[in-house]
């Protein structure tokens, strides 16, 4: 039987789901891939030693501390494959940044191959069933940007701005949907689009509601400046 309880943190509320005294899952409220793994019987508000365990570990990293990944019994459901990218995803300091070429990098040599395609890295980061503690926010693009988080990106922003990134070194934001907001650029209370956003020193960022399509100016409508 999964053991399962909740916990409200500053990137919203936390599932956190434990079996056989191991931590199986840990997902943000709405994200994709939402309970992946869990069996059929479960019983909720469970005060597993794990879970209770997990949530003084979240407390201390929101508090500012780093705690590591290794201080918890963890043990995600996946194929191999997937097990050896979220091994690597573990291995990212606190407050680091990897991309996904060098994960990719990393995983062909334990494979012993000549390379693998990004987009298998991707749908493993992606597929990770305990966020947070096993830092998948922490991957980006191989050109800087902020890709898209099955936690929402608005969360991947709060959690690396928690960890002190600075976020000035991520010059490039994919346009796309992602809760239902998409990123964008704005240079002089205007949105950029193309090669004009990459040869700008200093940018500031944030989002509008994707299924409006359109783009409010700095601090007005529904934009959100995260920085």
């Amino acid at each position: 039987m999964d053991q399962l309880t909740s916990y409200p943190s500053p990137v919203g509320k936390l599932t956190l789901a434990a079996r056989d005294g191991a931590l199986i899952g840990l997902w943000i409220e709405g994200q994709k891939y939402f309970g992946n793994g869990l069996s059929g019987e479960r019983r909720e508000n469970s005060s597993e030693p794990v879970l209770d365990a997990a949530k003084d570990w979240l407390s201390r990293y929101f508090a500012g501390e780093k705690p590591s990944p290794d201080e918890l019994p963890l043990c995600p459901m996946g194929s191999s494959f997937r097990q050896g990218v979220w091994e690597l995803l573990r291995q990212i300091p606190y407050g680091e940044l990897a991309t996904y070429g060098s994960l990719a990098r990393q995983m062909a040599e334990k494979m012993h191959r000549p390379g693998l395609a990004g987009q298998a890295i991707g749908g493993a980061v992606g597929h990770n069933p305990i966020s947070i503690i096993i830092p998948c926010h922490r991957v980006v693009g191989s050109d800087g940007s902020l890709t898209g988080y099955a936690g929402g990106l608005e969360a991947k922003v709060k959690l690396l701005q928690n960890e002190g990134v600075d976020l000035s070194r991520l010059r490039l934001l994919h346009i796309g949907q992602n809760r239902g907001w998409a990123p964008v650029f704005f240079y002089g209370g205007k949105p950029l689009a193309g090669q004009a956003r990459q040869s700008l020193p200093v940018m500031l960022w944030g989002a509008v509601d994707a299924s409006e399509r359109r783009h409010p100016p700095l601090g007005t409508g529904r934009c959100r400046l995260f920085a």
